[in-house]
Parts: C-alpha cells; structure tokens; sequence
C-alpha cells in the first residue's frame, strides 16, 4: 500500500474494495451501537 499507485498493477481495484469494506464494516458498527442503545 505504500507504493506509488502507478506501479501496481491491479491497486485500483484493491483500493476500491478495501474502501467497500471499510464502508460495510461501519455500518455494521453503526447499526450494532444503535440496536445495543434500543436494548438497555
């Protein structure tokens, strides 16, 4: 991940689904932390 973009071939497309997945988790979190609040 800390090589210039340009030279790996395939980055792109890592980057875009690490940023997926990163997306997915947090939302994830988001809705654990509110289900969590409606239970207590």
């Amino acid at each position: 991940m800390y090589e210039p973009a340009e030279r790996v071939q395939g980055n792109d497309e890592f980057r875009i689904a690490a940023e997926n997945l990163l997306n997915i988790i947090s939302g994830q979190l988001k809705t654990l932390k509110t289900k969590k609040a409606e239970w207590c």
